[in-house]
C-alpha cells in the first residue's frame, strides 16, 4: 500500500544525516546508514528522500525491497538490484536462482560497484531488511565489510537494533562497521499528528484520538485521516484504509509477525507473549521479540490491538479452517490454565465450521454446557442455545448427547417453541425404536408434558412404567431414582379443585413473589391460570399483561406468548373482546415458524373464539385453513384448538361437525383425567350441538352429568350447565332456571355468556306470556352483547337490528327542537340501567341503594322525560361495560 507524500513532518534531523553522507560517498568514502523504525514509521519515505536528494546531486541510484512473499525467494533482491542498474546503463553480476552462495561471485559485485562509482557517486538502497532473502542479506554483509573506498553509500531500512530480525552475518558486518550511522525514523509525537491532523481540517481533540490509534505511526495516521469521519468522532470502518494500513505494518514486521498478531487477535484480553508462544510453538524469547516489534509499529500497546478492526483485519487473512483451529488451540490453552467457563468457550464456539464436524471431547461440552446455563440466566437465550448445540457436537458420549438435546429444547421453547418441539423428534424417534436410554426416559416425559404435549409424555410414562414394573419384580433390582420418580403428571396443566380467596390470594402472593426464570415459567402459568379460573378472572389480567411484557422485552417471545394467551382468554371471559384480540393477535405474533406447533394452537384458538364472537366468520375461516397436524391436536394447547374450532362450528350451523370436535375433546380429557369443565365445559358444548341436532335425551345426560361433577359447584360451570338444563327443561321451568343461570354468570364475570343466557330468558318469558319483562330481558341482552361488540350474537338476539346501535322504540325529541331536561347522574345510572331491563331491585343492590331510592329516581324521570312507562325509556342511555353486567 502506497500513500501518497506530501512533506516531511518531524524529520529535519533525519534528513540532515542522509545529505551528510551523501557528501562522504561523493568525496570517495563509502558510507553505511541504517535507517531504523518499525514498519510504517516512515522509513520508506526517507529511502525516497534520500533518493530526490542523490539524484539532485547526479549520484546513481540503485534500490530494492523486500517482500513477504518473496522472502523465500533467493537472490531476489539482488535481481531488484540487477534491474536498477541495467536502467541507469550500469552491469552488475546476475545470479541463478539454484545458485550456490559464494565469496567469489561477492567480490564481482563489489568490483563492479566500484568500477560504477568511478563515474559518479552510487547509492544502494535496500527499504524492509527483514523481508530481504537470506542470499541477498549475505550479499548485503559482504558490501557493508568490505567497501570502504568505493563511492557508494549504503542506505539499509530495518526494525532496528536488538530485533534480530536481519540475518546474523548482516547483524554482525553492521556491528564490525564502526562508521556505520543509525538513523532512528521513530514515532511522531502529538504536535507532528496534530500538525497532520490540522492539514485535513481536524483539531486537537483528534489529534489526541490519532495518537491514541496509532501511536505515532505516520501510516497509520496517514491512512486513519484519509478514512471518512473524524478520528474524534467515529471509528475506522471495517475494511478501509486504516485497516488495510494494519495488515501492511504486519506484514512488514518481518517472519513470522503475522502469525504472531493473529494469536494476539484471538487471545484477545488474554494475550501475553507467554500464551502466543505457547498458542504457536515458539519459544518464550521469540514471541517476545516477534510482540515487540509489534508495538513499536503501533499495531499493538500492551500485547492487545490498539482497536478492534486492526484485530479483524488481520484475521481476516486468515483461512476458516486456520482460524478455526487456532481458536480450539486457544480454548485447550485457557482451559488448562483454568480460565473461567464462557472464556474458554467463546473460542470453542469461534473454532466451529458449518462444513465440518468439531474435535469431540467431553471437557469441551462440560464448558460448552456451563457457558449455556449462564448465558440463559442472562436472557441470552439464543446464544444459550447455540453453545448447547456446539456442545451436543463436541460432546463423544451418546447419552450426554440426548441429554443436551433435552436441554436444547427447554432454551429454545423460550424464544421459539416451534424448533423447540422440533428437537425432541430425535429422542421421541429413539423411544420408538426401543434404543433410548433409560435414564433419558424421565427428561424426556418431564419436557414433554411441559410443552404441554401431554399424549406423547403419556407415550413415554407408559415405558417408564413398564421398566418400573419390572425392576419392582426383581427382588435383587432396587428401582432408579429417575425410574421411581419420573413420570409426567397432566395435573401440570389442572387447576385448583377450590378457587376461594385463600387460593386466589397465594396465586397472587406467588406471583408478586417469583421472578420470571426458566424453573418458575410453569409454576407462575399455572398461578395466572388459577386466578383466569377464579371466581374473580379480572385478577388474572394485570399479571399476564406484566409478565407477557416482561418476556417479550427480555427476548423471550414463546413465554410472552403464554402469557399474553391466558391474557387474551380472560378477556374474552370479562367480555372486552377488541382487547383479547389484540392479545391473541399478540401472542401468535410472537411465535416465529409456527406451523406444525402444538404450542401454537393456544393462541390460534384464543384468537379463533374472539373472531368467532366478534362475528367475523371469514377471518376465522382463513385461520382454521391452516394445517393442523393430528400430533399437535393430542396435546393441552390441541384441546383448546379442538373446542375453539367446535365452537365456531356451532356458530355456523355446522352441528356434526362441532359434535365431533367437543367428542375428541372430551375423550382426550378423560385420557389424561383432566376431564374438568372448568378447564373444558365439552358436555355443554356437546349437548348444545345435539340439541341442535334434535338429540334432546343425549343432551340432557351430558348436562347431567356436568352438572354432578366437583366444578359445578362453581358459578360459571353452574351457569352455563343451567342454561343447557333449561334447554332440555319444561317450558314452565325454564324461565327459573335461566334466572339461576343469570346470577351464576354474573358472579363468574363471563358477560359473553351472560348476555346469551339473558337473551334464552327473553325467549322464556316469551313463551310464558311475560312479554313486558321478556321485551326488557332481551333488550338487555342485546345492549350488554353490543357493548362487549359480540356482533354475531346481537344479530341472533334480535336479528335484522345488528346495523342499528340500539334494537327499540328511539324517543324523538321534545317540540319545537328544545333539548331534553337534564338527567342528574343518579337519574342517569337508575334511568340506564331500567332502560335495559333490570327490575327495580336489581337497580338498588346494582348501585348499593334503596329500592324505595330507586322508585323516586324513576319517577322524577319520568316526568323530566314526558314519558310514563319504563319502557319508553331512551334507549342511547349508556352504561360502561361493567354496570351493563
Amino acid at each position: 500500500m502506497t500513500m501518497p507524500i506530501t512533506t516531511l513532518v518531524e524529520r529535519d534531523a533525519e534528513l540532515g544525516v542522509l545529505r551528510r553522507a551523501l557528501v562522504q560517498a561523493a568525496a570517495r568514502r563509502s558510507a553505511v546508514l541504517l535507517i531504523e523504525g518499525a514498519a510504517g514509521c516512515g522509513k520508506s519515505e526517507l529511502l525516497d528522500a534520500l533518493a530526490r536528494l542523490a539524484g539532485e546531486s547526479g549520484a546513481v541510484v540503485l534500490a530494492a525491497a523486500g517482500y513477504p512473499d518473496e522472502r523465500q525467494l533467493p537472490f531476489g533482491v539482488l535481481h531488484q538490484l540487477t534491474g536498477a542498474a541495467e536502467s541507469a546503463g550500469l552491469a552488475l553480476p546476475t545470479m541463478a536462482s539454484g545458485e550456490p552462495v559464494r565469496s567469489e561471485r561477492m567480490r564481482e559485485l563489489l568490483q563492479a560497484l566500484t568500477r560504477a562509482g568511478e563515474r559518479a557517486p552510487v547509492v544502494l538502497a535496500v527499504d524492509d531488511l527483514p523481508l530481504v532473502d537470506r542470499e541477498s542479506q549475505l550479499h548485503l554483509a559482504h558490501l557493508v565489510q568490505h567497501a570502504r573506498t568505493a563511492r557508494l553509500l549504503l542506505v539499509l531500512a530495518g526494525a532496528g537494533r536488538g530485533y534480530g530480525l536481519a540475518e546474523p552475518e548482516l547483524d554482525a558486518a553492521l556491528l564490525r562497521r564502526a562508521d556505520c550511522r543509525r538513523v532512528p525514523a521513530r514515532p511522531l509525537s502529538l504536535a507532528a499528528v496534530g500538525q497532520l491532523a490540522d492539514q485535513h481540517g481536524y483539531g486537537e481533540t483528534a489529534a489526541a484520538e490519532l495518537l491514541a490509534l496509532t501511536g505515532g505511526n505516520p501510516l497509520l495516521v496517514r491512512a486513519r485521516l484519509a478514512d471518512p469521519g473524524s478520528p474524534a468522532e467515529q471509528q475506522p470502518p471495517t475494511g478501509g484504509l486504516f485497516a488495510r494500513a494494519v495488515t501492511e505494518c504486519v506484514a512488514r514486521s518481518g517472519p513470522g509477525a503475522l502469525a504472531s498478531a493473529q494469536a494476539v487477535a484471538v487471545l484477545g484480553e488474554f494475550a501475553t507473549p507467554t500464551r502466543v508462544a505457547e498458542l504457536l510453538d515458539l519459544t518464550g524469547s521469540v514471541a517476545e521479540l516477534r510482540l515487540a516489534v509489534l508495538e513499536a509499529s503501533g499495531v499493538l500497546a500492551e500485547h492487545a490491538f490498539r482497536h478492534p478492526v486492526g484485530a479483524a483485519a488481520v484475521l481476516d487473512l486468515m483461512g476458516a479452517t486456520e482460524r478455526a483451529e487456532l481458536h480450539r488451540r486457544a480454548a485447550d490453552l485457557l482451559r488448562r490454565e483454568g480460565q473461567p467457563a464462557p472464556v474458554v468457550a467463546r473460542h470453542l464456539l469461534s473454532a466451529q465450521r458449518p462444513d465440518q464436524s468439531p474435535p469431540t471431547a467431553s471437557w469441551a461440552a462440560d464448558v460448552l454446557c456451563d457457558l449455556a446455563e449462564q448465558l440463559h440466566a442472562q436472557d441470552r437465550a439464543m446464544e444459550a442455545a447455540g453453545a448447547l448445540a456446539a456442545a451436543e457436537q463436541a460432546c463423544p458420549d451418546e447419552r450426554r448427547r440426548d441429554e443436551i438435546a433435552t436441554r436444547i429444547a427447554a432454551v429454545t421453547w423460550r424464544y421459539n417453541p416451534a424448533a423447540a418441539e422440533r428437537q425432541l423428534r430425535g429422542p421421541l424417534e429413539l423411544l420408538r425404536a426401543g434404543t433410548l436410554p433409560e435414564d433419558r426416559l424421565a427428561p424426556l416425559a418431564q419436557l414433554l408434558m411441559a410443552q404441554g404435549r401431554v399424549e406423547e409424555a403419556l407415550e413415554v410414562n407408559q415405558q417408564l412404567g413398564g421398566l418400573l414394573a419390572a425392576q419392582t419384580a426383581d427382588p435383587k433390582s432396587r428401582p432408579a431414582p429417575a425410574v421411581a420418580g419420573g413420570q409426567a403428571r397432566a395435573s401440570v396443566w389442572a387447576v385448583q379443585e377450590t378457587a376461594g380467596e385463600p387460593v386466589v390470594t397465594e396465586a397472587e402472593r406467588l406471583l408478586q413473589s417469583t421472578p420470571l426464570t426458566a424453573t418458575t415459567l410453569l409454576l407462575l402459568h399455572q398461578a395466572a391460570r388459577t386466578l383466569a379460573r377464579s371466581d374473580q378472572p379480572e385478577r388474572a389480567a394485570p399479571w399476564c399483561q406484566r409478565l407477557s411484557q416482561e418476556a417479550a422485552e427480555r427476548g423471550a417471545p414463546g413465554w410472552a406468548a403464554l402469557f399474553a394467551t391466558v391474557h387474551a382468554e380472560v378477556l374474552l371471559h370479562l367480555g372486552e373482546l377488541r382487547e383479547a384480540e389484540q392479545q391473541a393477535a399478540l401472542a401468535v405474533e410472537c411465535l416465529p415458524q409456527a406451523a406444525g406447533s402444538a404450542f401454537a394452537c393456544a393462541p390460534l384458538a384464543a384468537l379463533i373464539r374472539v373472531r368467532t364472537a366478534l362475528g367475523r366468520t371469514a377471518s376465522v375461516v382463513q385461520l382454521l385453513d391452516q394445517p393442523v397436524p393430528r400430533s399437535a391436536l393430542e396435546s393441552i394447547h390441541g384441546v383448546a384448538y379442538l373446542r375453539a374450532r367446535g365452537l365456531h362450528h356451532l356458530t355456523v350451523e355446522q352441528y356434526q361437525a362441532a359434535l365431533a370436535d367437543f367428542g375428541e375433546v372430551g375423550r382426550l380429557l378423560r385420557r389424561w383425567r383432566l376431564d374438568r369443565p372448568l378447564l373444558y365445559p365439552w358436555r355443554t358444548d356437546a349437548a348444545e350441538a345435539l340439541l341442535r341436532l334434535g338429540e334432546r335425551d343425549q343432551a340432557e345426560r351430558l348436562v347431567l352429568q356436568q352438572l354432578s361433577a366437583p366444578d359445578a359447584q362453581r358459578p360459571w360451570v353452574q351457569g352455563l350447565s343451567l342454561r343447557l338444563k333449561a334447554a332440555v327443561a319444561d317450558r314452565t321451568q325454564r324461565p327459573a332456571l335461566l334466572e339461576r343461570s343469570v346470577d351464576e354468570l354474573r358472579r363468574s364475570g363471563d358477560r359473553i355468556e351472560l348476555a346469551r343466557t339473558l337473551a334464552d330468558l327473553g325467549q322464556a318469558l316469551q313463551a310464558v306470556g311475560e312479554t313486558s319483562r321478556a321485551g326488557t330481558t332481551t333488550r338487555r341482552a342485546w345492549n350488554l352483547a353490543h357493548a362487549c361488540g359480540a356482533e354475531g350474537l346481537r344479530e341472533r338476539i334480535l336479528p335484522g337490528l345488528a346495523s342499528e346501535s340500539h334494537p327499540v322504540n328511539r324517543q324523538p325529541a321534545p317540540a319545537g327542537g328544545e333539548p331534553r331536561p337534564e338527567l342528574s347522574g343518579s337519574q342517569h345510572r337508575v334511568a340506564a340501567l331500567a332502560a335495559q331491563g333490570y327490575t327495580n331491585r336489581e337497580i338498588a343492590m346494582k348501585l348499593y341503594v334503596t329500592v324505595s331510592t330507586v322508585e323516586q329516581h324513576l319517577t322524577q324521570i319520568y316526568r323530566k322525560l314526558n314519558i310514563t312507562r319504563r319502557q319508553d325509556l331512551p334507549v342511547e342511555l349508556q352504561l360502561s361495560l361493567a354496570e351493563l353486567a
